[in-house]
Protein backbone atom coordinates (compact mmCIF):
# COMPACT_ATOMS: atom_id res chain seq x y z
CA UNK A 1 0.00 0.00 0.00
CA UNK A 2 1.47 3.25 -0.74
CA UNK A 3 0.32 6.62 0.58
CA UNK A 4 -1.67 7.37 -2.21
CA UNK A 5 -4.11 4.25 -1.32
CA UNK A 6 -7.39 5.03 0.49
CA UNK A 7 -6.71 2.95 3.59
CA UNK A 8 -9.06 -0.01 5.28
CA UNK A 9 -12.38 1.10 3.87
CA UNK A 10 -11.30 -0.28 0.23
CA UNK A 11 -9.36 -3.45 1.38
CA UNK A 12 -12.58 -4.04 3.40
CA UNK A 13 -14.75 -3.70 0.04
CA UNK A 14 -12.77 -5.77 -1.81
CA UNK A 15 -12.70 -8.88 0.74
CA UNK A 16 -16.58 -7.93 1.47
CA UNK A 17 -17.01 -8.46 -2.61
CA UNK A 18 -14.70 -11.70 -2.41
CA UNK A 19 -16.33 -13.13 0.65
CA UNK A 20 -20.39 -12.81 -1.40
CA UNK A 21 -19.09 -14.77 -4.24
CA UNK A 22 -16.99 -17.08 -2.10
CA UNK A 23 -20.64 -18.65 -1.61
CA UNK A 24 -20.76 -20.14 -4.91
CA UNK A 25 -19.33 -23.05 -4.45
CA UNK A 26 -19.61 -25.41 -6.68
CA UNK A 27 -22.23 -23.71 -8.36
CA UNK A 28 -22.56 -21.71 -11.94
CA UNK A 29 -25.50 -19.32 -9.75
CA UNK A 30 -24.89 -17.30 -6.63
CA UNK A 31 -26.94 -18.14 -4.20
CA UNK A 32 -28.57 -14.83 -3.48
CA UNK A 33 -29.62 -14.70 -7.45
CA UNK A 34 -31.57 -18.04 -8.02
CA UNK A 35 -34.55 -17.26 -8.44
CA UNK A 36 -33.64 -13.64 -9.40
CA UNK A 37 -32.24 -14.82 -13.07
CA UNK A 38 -33.70 -16.23 -15.81
CA UNK A 39 -33.06 -19.30 -17.04
CA UNK A 40 -34.51 -17.93 -20.44
CA UNK A 41 -31.61 -15.83 -22.57
CA UNK A 42 -28.63 -16.60 -19.91
CA UNK A 43 -26.30 -19.51 -19.66
CA UNK A 44 -26.48 -20.70 -16.60
CA UNK A 45 -24.18 -23.61 -16.97
CA UNK A 46 -21.40 -21.22 -17.11
CA UNK A 47 -19.29 -19.97 -14.70
CA UNK A 48 -19.97 -16.33 -14.15
CA UNK A 49 -17.69 -13.85 -13.83
CA UNK A 50 -18.63 -10.51 -11.79
CA UNK A 51 -15.26 -9.06 -12.31
CA UNK A 52 -11.83 -10.77 -14.34
CA UNK A 53 -8.79 -9.39 -13.16
CA UNK A 54 -7.21 -8.12 -10.33
CA UNK A 55 -10.17 -6.29 -8.15
CA UNK A 56 -7.36 -5.74 -5.62
CA UNK A 57 -4.85 -3.74 -7.02
CA UNK A 58 -5.16 -3.08 -10.61
CA UNK A 59 -4.71 0.38 -11.86
CA UNK A 60 -7.57 0.36 -15.33
CA UNK A 61 -11.14 -1.02 -14.24
CA UNK A 62 -13.37 -1.03 -16.99
CA UNK A 63 -17.49 -1.46 -15.96
CA UNK A 64 -18.98 -3.64 -18.59
CA UNK A 65 -23.43 -4.62 -19.17
CA UNK A 66 -22.55 -8.67 -18.63
CA UNK A 67 -19.58 -11.43 -20.32
CA UNK A 68 -21.59 -12.08 -23.72
CA UNK A 69 -21.45 -15.48 -24.97
CA UNK A 70 -19.44 -17.39 -27.50
CA UNK A 71 -20.20 -20.57 -28.79
CA UNK A 72 -16.80 -21.60 -28.40
CA UNK A 73 -17.40 -20.61 -24.30
CA UNK A 74 -18.86 -23.90 -23.10
CA UNK A 75 -15.32 -26.13 -24.87
CA UNK A 76 -12.97 -23.64 -23.28
CA UNK A 77 -14.68 -24.20 -20.01
CA UNK A 78 -14.55 -28.07 -20.39
CA UNK A 79 -10.96 -28.09 -20.03
CA UNK A 80 -10.21 -27.78 -16.36
CA UNK A 81 -7.20 -25.57 -16.40
CA UNK A 82 -9.31 -22.52 -17.78
CA UNK A 83 -12.05 -23.76 -15.02
CA UNK A 84 -10.01 -23.59 -12.03
CA UNK A 85 -8.68 -20.35 -13.31
CA UNK A 86 -11.90 -19.00 -13.45
CA UNK A 87 -12.72 -20.06 -9.94
CA UNK A 88 -9.98 -18.40 -9.10
CA UNK A 89 -10.16 -14.96 -10.38
CA UNK A 90 -12.80 -14.71 -7.59
CA UNK A 91 -10.32 -14.71 -4.81
CA UNK A 92 -9.77 -10.86 -6.78
CA UNK A 93 -6.18 -11.05 -6.68
CA UNK A 94 -5.49 -12.70 -10.03
CA UNK A 95 -4.17 -11.10 -13.70
CA UNK A 96 -7.06 -10.94 -15.92
CA UNK A 97 -7.13 -13.88 -17.43
CA UNK A 98 -7.94 -13.07 -20.77
CA UNK A 99 -4.24 -11.29 -21.93
CA UNK A 100 -2.62 -15.00 -20.00
CA UNK A 101 -1.33 -16.52 -23.10
CA UNK A 102 -1.94 -20.13 -21.62
CA UNK A 103 -5.76 -18.85 -22.57
CA UNK A 104 -4.94 -18.58 -26.05
CA UNK A 105 -7.61 -20.82 -27.31
CA UNK A 106 -10.15 -18.94 -25.49
CA UNK A 107 -12.65 -16.51 -27.08
CA UNK A 108 -12.07 -14.10 -24.45
CA UNK A 109 -8.31 -13.94 -25.65
CA UNK A 110 -9.03 -13.45 -29.17
CA UNK A 111 -10.86 -10.13 -28.54
CA UNK A 112 -8.94 -8.74 -25.83
CA UNK A 113 -6.14 -8.96 -28.30
CA UNK A 114 -8.16 -7.58 -31.38
CA UNK A 115 -10.09 -5.01 -28.73
CA UNK A 116 -6.62 -3.80 -26.88
CA UNK A 117 -4.55 -3.70 -29.73
CA UNK A 118 -0.61 -5.06 -29.76
CA UNK A 119 0.93 -2.69 -27.25
CA UNK A 120 -1.08 -4.39 -24.10
CA UNK A 121 0.62 -7.27 -23.50
CA UNK A 122 0.60 -10.13 -21.18
CA UNK A 123 2.90 -8.65 -18.29
CA UNK A 124 0.14 -5.51 -18.25
CA UNK A 125 -2.48 -8.54 -16.91
CA UNK A 126 -2.35 -7.41 -13.14
CA UNK A 127 -3.07 -4.33 -13.79
CA UNK A 128 -6.26 -4.77 -15.40
CA UNK A 129 -9.94 -5.39 -14.04
CA UNK A 130 -12.82 -5.41 -16.07
CA UNK A 131 -16.09 -5.50 -13.78
CA UNK A 132 -19.60 -7.22 -15.50
CA UNK A 133 -22.93 -5.33 -13.53
CA UNK A 134 -24.66 -9.08 -14.98
CA UNK A 135 -21.93 -11.83 -13.97
CA UNK A 136 -24.36 -14.32 -16.46
CA UNK A 137 -23.17 -15.20 -19.92
CA UNK A 138 -26.20 -13.63 -22.59
CA UNK A 139 -26.11 -13.49 -26.02
CA UNK A 140 -28.26 -10.89 -25.97
CA UNK A 141 -27.57 -7.13 -23.82
CA UNK A 142 -31.22 -6.60 -23.33
CA UNK A 143 -32.23 -9.75 -21.36
CA UNK A 144 -28.89 -8.60 -18.85
CA UNK A 145 -30.45 -5.08 -19.13
CA UNK A 146 -33.68 -6.30 -17.67
CA UNK A 147 -31.87 -8.53 -14.83
CA UNK A 148 -29.57 -6.07 -13.43
CA UNK A 149 -32.32 -3.24 -11.58
CA UNK A 150 -33.28 -6.15 -9.13
CA UNK A 151 -30.26 -8.58 -9.18
CA UNK A 152 -28.80 -8.72 -5.46
CA UNK A 153 -25.17 -9.66 -7.50
CA UNK A 154 -25.43 -6.80 -9.50
CA UNK A 155 -27.00 -4.25 -6.66
CA UNK A 156 -23.64 -5.62 -4.92
CA UNK A 157 -21.19 -4.87 -7.47
CA UNK A 158 -22.90 -1.49 -8.13
CA UNK A 159 -22.45 -0.57 -4.74
CA UNK A 160 -18.85 -1.65 -4.77
CA UNK A 161 -18.29 0.43 -7.49
CA UNK A 162 -20.13 3.72 -5.86
CA UNK A 163 -18.65 3.37 -2.54
CA UNK A 164 -15.00 2.24 -2.93
CA UNK A 165 -13.83 2.05 -6.14
CA UNK A 166 -15.03 5.75 -7.24
CA UNK A 167 -13.23 7.01 -4.12
CA UNK A 168 -10.10 4.41 -5.09
CA UNK A 169 -10.42 6.24 -8.54
CA UNK A 170 -10.83 10.38 -6.64
CA UNK A 171 -7.61 9.71 -4.73
CA UNK A 172 -5.89 8.71 -7.50
CA UNK A 173 -5.01 5.12 -7.10
CA UNK A 174 -6.71 4.16 -10.39
CA UNK A 175 -8.56 4.83 -13.27
CA UNK A 176 -12.00 3.53 -14.48
CA UNK A 177 -13.54 3.48 -17.67
CA UNK A 178 -17.34 2.99 -18.40
CA UNK A 179 -17.22 0.96 -20.94
CA UNK A 180 -20.71 -0.35 -21.09
CA UNK A 181 -24.64 0.77 -19.75
CA UNK A 182 -23.46 4.15 -17.71
CA UNK A 183 -27.22 4.68 -16.56
CA UNK A 184 -27.57 1.14 -15.30
CA UNK A 185 -23.51 1.11 -13.45
CA UNK A 186 -24.99 4.86 -12.00
CA UNK A 187 -21.75 6.46 -13.08
CA UNK A 188 -22.94 9.65 -15.23
CA UNK A 189 -20.26 11.73 -14.60
CA UNK A 190 -16.32 12.22 -16.15
CA UNK A 191 -13.78 13.45 -14.12
CA UNK A 192 -9.88 13.04 -13.46
CA UNK A 193 -9.08 9.48 -14.67
CA UNK A 194 -12.59 8.49 -15.06
CA UNK A 195 -14.27 8.55 -18.51
CA UNK A 196 -17.72 7.51 -19.21
CA UNK A 197 -18.97 5.97 -22.79
CA UNK A 198 -22.32 7.35 -24.28
CA UNK A 199 -24.50 5.28 -26.41
CA UNK A 200 -23.16 7.46 -29.79
CA UNK A 201 -19.69 6.47 -29.45
CA UNK A 202 -18.22 3.35 -31.05
CA UNK A 203 -18.62 0.28 -29.10
CA UNK A 204 -15.20 -1.45 -30.08
CA UNK A 205 -12.83 1.94 -29.45
CA UNK A 206 -13.03 2.21 -25.87
CA UNK A 207 -9.68 0.58 -25.62
CA UNK A 208 -8.03 0.97 -28.39
CA UNK A 209 -4.23 3.52 -28.43
CA UNK A 210 -6.29 6.39 -29.58
CA UNK A 211 -9.43 6.49 -28.12
CA UNK A 212 -10.49 7.91 -24.85
CA UNK A 213 -10.66 4.97 -22.88
CA UNK A 214 -7.51 3.78 -24.16
CA UNK A 215 -5.46 6.82 -23.67
CA UNK A 216 -6.49 6.73 -19.81
CA UNK A 217 -5.80 2.89 -19.81
CA UNK A 218 -2.21 3.34 -21.00
CA UNK A 219 -1.33 6.64 -18.94
CA UNK A 220 -2.44 3.99 -15.75
CA UNK A 221 -0.55 1.46 -16.83
CA UNK A 222 2.70 3.58 -17.36
CA UNK A 223 2.53 5.07 -13.62
CA UNK A 224 2.03 0.86 -12.92
CA UNK A 225 4.79 -0.56 -14.70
Amino acid sequence: MTDSDPAPPWSAAVDDAVAFWSRLGDANVHPDDVGHVPAEGFALDLHPVPWAGNLCAAKAYFLFLNPGLSPDDPVEEARPAFKAALRANLLGDRPYPYLLKEHATHPGFRWARQTFGPDIVEAHAHHICMLQLVPYHSQKGVVAIRAAPKLPSSLMIRGFVRDALLPRVRAGSASLVVARSARLWDVFTEETRVVVYGGAEPRRAFQTAGSRGGKLLREALRTAC
